[in-house]
């Protein structure tokens, strides 16, 4: 929304980013707020196997976060915003341990 200031845009695709990051988080297997990966091919280094916490998935995960707290307070779900907030910052402690 900020690059264009469309806000019906935002809304309309604010479900299915909703959607996207409630699957993307069944691959937090330890609860720490961090995706894992589970050595399949699932970054663009295509023949690396990469098992646990991968530095540039979780990298994009935590930008993931961020973005939908703010996409998610741009359309007024309040609820959504706080709850994306927290993972962040959760996730984001863990990150940058790695």
């Amino acid at each position: 929304m900020v690059a264009t200031g469309d806000k019906k845009y935002a809304e309309a695709v604010w479900p299915s980013v909703y959607v996207a990051m409630a699957y993307m988080d069944q691959f937090d297997r330890d609860g720490d707020g961090m995706i894992e990966n589970d050595g399949f091919l699932d970054q663009t280094y295509d023949t690396w196997s990469v098992s646990g916490v991968s530095a540039y998935c979780g990298g994009l995960w935590v930008a993931a976060l961020q973005a939908a707290s703010a996409l998610a307070q741009e359309v007024g779900d309040k609820g959504s915003k706080d709850y994306f907030w927290c993972k962040f910052q959760k996730t984001k402690a863990v990150y940058e341990k790695l």
